[in-house]
């Protein structure tokens, strides 16, 4: 079923040797020192990113802080600020799955989990913490795409460590959570948010219903992990795959078409975090040629738009509100993606001046994101993006790693994004781990793999997925 990540490019170098291969495209075994020099920047990047994550890390309880500024020196190194101090269920999976290697954090991050409170009914986290002692609830709506990543972090754990302390707690958490209270089992599709008000709880009248977004993991995982409970609906499958529509863009790269899933705001983020943590691409031959087709687009994008860096943009610290002012942390009312990617039935990219701003900030996570799906291609990219920048402010910090933006158009245009945001820091971690790991797969995806019954869940799930997704009205690719 899986097939090798890297394969026929040269007998016995390491992937992460292998990712500078597109930069020596005449001879791409004979220059070893060249290899070596590649593979230690990527080595590189992992250390700086785990070792910018840690700089969150709240010791006292080893929850990661959501962001923090990075004040830049003239003399190269650099002192943090805490922007955020609290976190989400989201953040802290990303953080578990990072940290499957290292049991010390993972059992007292799960130790902080049996101690916060949550939903009782469902058993599922609240939507914002306190990081600190007091593990206060910040914000007490229950996010289902928040709470599924945490349920595969924890699931992974359990698979991963059975019999162990770490093994046990994570068992413990993940055998309570319960989504039921999200299925609309009249149309089969799941809703985003239980909301407390006026003493009772209410699910929001919002359902998820585009393929295009980070909520597709609910659909497949929600099956795979057995977590509709109450009670379970053996038509789910069919039902929802049924139910969610997609979009795509009928890319014409040199007279091919390639086809690329649109997403709400065209962000890379909706697109490529189900990837990161599932491998889809193992399950899915539509989706896999999408996320490849991706990697491409935003390369040749950048090249067309004489950037210095590929046109990836996702959700970042820019995208938020705020004024259209460069301050101590710079922010704009509006979204981030790629304009062409946005879906059709989101009409807030038809507004000029949101349209302009929409693709102003290059995204390191994107870019990120997108190599794991064409690795070979990426690694000359990143080394080109470390010294981007104005004076000391460059875009890659030294036991920080990227920073979170770079505008590559406007009245910012060469300015990095000084801060870091936790859930970006973790997806690049997520992507490194996977495109040097020797299987090309994250932990989550490699548990669920080796798992017989998730694994066949899965299958049917993408299987079904792909059937629909041929019978519409998709433009031809050609391969």
């Amino acid at each position: 079923m899986f097939k090798p990540y890297l394969k026929n490019l040269c007998t016995s170098v390491s992937i992460a040797f292998l990712l500078s291969a597109a930069a020596y495209p005449n001879d791409r075994c004979a220059d070893q020192n060249a290899r070596t020099l590649t593979g230690s920047n990527f080595a590189k990047y992992q250390r700086d990113t785990q070792a910018g994550l840690e700089l969150m890390r709240n010791v006292e309880t080893g929850l990661l802080r959501d962001k923090i500024q990075i004040l830049q020196k003239p003399d190269g190194k650099f002192e943090t600020k805490i922007l955020n101090n609290n976190t989400s269920p989201t953040n802290i999976a990303l953080d578990l799955i990072n940290q499957m290697a290292n049991p010390k954090t993972l059992i007292q991050v799960l130790a902080t989990l049996t101690k916060v409170a949550f939903h009782e009914d469902t058993g599922l986290f609240y939507s914002w913490y306190s990081t600190g002692k007091d593990l206060q609830v910040i914000n007490n709506d229950v996010s289902s795409v928040d709470n599924i990543h945490l349920a595969l972090a924890l699931w992974t754990i359990k698979e991963t460590y059975p019999d162990t302390r770490q093994g046990r707690q994570a068992a413990t958490l993940f055998n309570r959570m319960n989504f039921s209270a999200f299925y609309d089992a009249s149309t089969g599709l799941i809703g985003g948010n239980l909301r407390h008000a006026n003493g009772s709880w209410t699910l929001d009248a919002y359902r998820f219903s585009n393929l295009g977004s980070e909520a597709r993991s609910i659909y497949s995982l929600a099956w795979a992990l057995d977590l509709l409970k109450t009670p379970s609906d053996l038509k789910f499958p069919q039902k929802a795959v049924n139910a969610l529509t997609a979009e795509f863009l009928p890319w014409n790269n040199g007279g091919t078409i390639k086809n690329i899933l649109r997403t709400w705001n065209g962000g890379a983020f909706q697109l490529l975090l189900p990837k990161l943590l599932l491998n889809e691409e193992l399950y899915s031959s539509i989706l896999a040629d999408s996320f490849k087709n991706y990697a491409q687009y935003i390369l040749k994008e950048g090249q067309r738009l004489n950037y210095p860096v590929p046109a990836a943009h996702s959700a970042s610290n820019f995208g938020v509100e705020g004024e259209a002012t460069f301050n101590e942390v710079p922010s704009y009312e509006g979204n981030s993606g790629s304009p062409e990617l946005v879906s059709t039935t989101n009409v807030d990219i038809n507004a000029p001046v949101s349209r302009d701003l929409w693709a102003a900030v290059f995204t390191p996570h994107a870019a990120m994101m997108a190599a794991t799906a064409d690795p070979t291609a990426y690694g000359p990219v990143f080394l080109k993006m470390e010294k981007l920048g104005l004076d000391s402010n460059v875009l890659y910090q030294k036991g920080a790693g990227f920073l979170d933006g770079y505008h590559v158009k406007g009245t910012y245009n060469g300015k990095v994004v000084p801060v870091q945001l936790s859930l970006d820091q973790g997806m690049i971690a997520l992507a490194l781990d996977q495109m040097t790991s020797r299987d090309g797969m994250s932990a989550s995806g490699r548990a669920l793999l080796a798992n017989k019954q998730v694994r066949a869940r899965l299958t049917g799930f993408y299987q079904l997925l792909d059937q629909k997704l041929r019978s519409q009205d998709i433009p031809p690719q050609a391969h």
